[in-house]
């Protein structure tokens, strides 16, 4: 019996370090996984990131042949010549690492195909540039080929987005399933510990109790020899007559008492031997658990801080890709706007200055220049826009800080001082949440833009009059924003209100920009913006700001 209980320890010890060791192993695969993990992201990273470096090399191309061909200036030529030097590195890079990730080729030579024939195309324009014939080159980017390029490098590009993050995904599919594994290692060793640890006690109990009796059974016996002793002393003294023939039988039976004795005091010698040897294996096996014990304590907090790091560094990785495409976007849209919005104020007054240098008369060239200040004008117009545009994302880096919305009204009304007195404006202001906490700079644009918008729209048959709200719920802020002036019809608006150079009344001067800025700026703050009006009544717009530390 005793031998098939040691040989169920054994068993169980040696199950217990074979469950160690692939413990090892295993959290060693889950670093080689982290790692795979890691090299997977990075790579679809830059895939993405060459993605958008291909359509930027073509924006800089097509501003450059442009703008050579409109100005003529040799540094706009050598922004061309640089893309045309870079797009054939771009997409070798780009194709080594598809190729790498084993990603079908045929879109992305194709794509390689269109890029190179557009250059060429390119480049042919700037031939036919350098040989004098403007016209002509113009007449050929007046073509626009580059749209038709934009539209198929988008349409790779989602394919290619999408195969990245199917990489993505399937790292870490493989990462959490190590992870499982893992985990289920650990349950299984803490489950086969524990019953082993629990029988080692119940046995070791058992063997103090054995040697416990044995101790009770040895010390009952030597009082019992004790006695016998006695009773023989008193029998030898009271018969000594009788038993002096019987001394030597006696003396013989007290020999053989002697050395029974001798073999009782050297089996108790042997029993407290055993008893501190069983001490110190107990003692063994304790320190022996405390130090399993503290291995599977460091084994699972390095296991965690391993998954918290590698889901820091995947949010950071994910988050980091996030706002370099939104980057590339807005760069993306900016060029267009660029490239689209200077082309006729530009045109027209190089057409103007062509024309000037044959005026037949002094009317004929005052009408000209007349003609030259308007276009310069709308250009002026239009650079303004544009540069409050990039202002936005200067501005957005600033720090927070806590706004009064009564100062910001009182400098907005200080700013617009002479509107307000011609035009006899009047204001109710109610602000019940007295501040925010934001960007100085975006608050007062918008403060500055509502309130200009309500006196230039005014109702040309009654007294302007604004209403400025503000109140607060436990995780929002609500702005409103209400006018009584001519109003608009929402219903055939709303998709153009906020756009860039949309305007809905021309019977006053604007520029189409105000409420873009100002729906870019409340999302820029992470808040909401919502317009209701009603023809010939009056225009009212709500906004919503997430309080300072409750956006997601």
């Amino acid at each position: 019996m005793i031998k098939k209980r040691i040989v169920i320890l054994v068993f169980l010890i040696g199950v217990v370090i074979v469950l160690l060791v692939a413990s090892f192993f295993l959290l060693k695969k889950n670093s080689l996984i982290i790692d795979q993990n890691k090299e997977v992201l990075q790579r679809t990273t830059a895939v993405k990131v060459k993605m958008a470096e291909v359509i930027s090399n073509l924006h800089l191309l097509d501003l450059g042949i442009r703008g050579y061909a409109l100005v003529g200036n040799k540094q706009i030529e050598n922004a061309y010549d640089t893309a045309v030097v870079r797009w054939k590195i771009i997409h070798a890079q780009l194709e080594g690492y598809l190729q790498a990730q084993k990603f079908p080729m045929a879109k992305i030579n194709l794509l390689r195909d269109t890029v190179k024939s557009y250059v060429e195309w390119v480049v042919l324009i700037n031939t036919k540039i350098n040989q004098g014939k403007r016209k002509e080159a113009i007449e050929m980017i007046d073509q626009d080929k580059g749209y038709t390029v934009w539209k198929f490098h988008r349409q790779v590009s989602y394919q290619v987005y999408a195969f990245e993050n199917n990489l993505a995904a399937e790292a870490n599919t493989k990462y959490h399933t190590a992870l499982r594994n893992s985990y289920a290692l650990q349950l299984l060793l803490f489950l086969l510990i524990v019953p082993t640890l629990v029988y080692l006690g119940y046995y070791t109990i058992r063997a103090f109790r054995l040697g416990e009796k044995l101790l009770e059974s040895e010390a009952e016996k030597n009082k019992m020899l004790s006695s016998q002793n006695e009773l023989l002393e008193r029998l030898v003294s009271e018969r000594t007559q009788e038993i002096v023939a019987q001394n030597e039988e006696i003396v013989s039976q007290n020999e053989e008492i002697y050395r029974h004795n001798e073999k009782l005091l050297a089996q108790q010698t042997e029993i407290e031997k055993q008893s501190e040897l069983l001490k110190a294996k107990n003692q063994e096996l304790e320190m022996a658990n405390e130090t399993i014990g503290h291995q599977n304590k460091i084994i699972e907090n390095e296991n965690l801080q391993l998954a918290s790091d590698l889901e820091i560094q995947n949010k950071e990785l994910l988050q980091s890709n996030y706002e370099l495409v939104q980057k590339n976007n807005r760069i993306e849209q900016f060029a267009y706007m660029v490239s689209h919005n200077l082309r006729a104020p530009i045109a027209r007054l190089a057409g103007l200055v062509n024309i000037f240098q044959f005026a037949h008369s002094k009317a004929e060239a005052d009408e000209i220049m007349q003609r030259t200040r308007v276009a310069a004008n709308e250009l002026d117009q239009v650079v303004r826009g544009l540069s409050e545009i990039m202002q936005l994302q200067r501005i957005s880096a600033e720090v927070f800080s806590e706004i009064r919305f009564e100062d910001i009204f009182e400098k907005v009304k200080h700013l617009l001082e002479n509107e307000i007195r011609e035009r006899d404006v009047q204001f109710d202001t109610q602000f019940n949440a007295p501040h925010i906490y934001s960007l100085l700079p975006y608050i007062h644009s918008i403060f500055y833009n509502l309130i200009s918008n309500g006196i230039k729209y005014r109702h040309p048959d009654r007294k302007p009059r604004i209403s400025i709200q503000t109140h607060q719920t436990p995780d929002t802020i609500f702005l409103e924003f209400a006018d009584n002036g001519v109003g608009l019809d929402i219903n055939t608006s709303r998709d153009n209100l906020f756009g860039l150079y949309k305007r809905f009344h021309f019977h006053v001067e604007g520029r189409g920009i105000g409420l873009y800025l100002v729906k870019s700026q409340v999302e820029m703050l992470g808040g909401n913006i919502e317009v209701t009006s009603v023809v010939l009544q009056g225009t009212t717009f709500k906004i919503s700001f997430p309080i300072a530390g409750k956006q997601d």
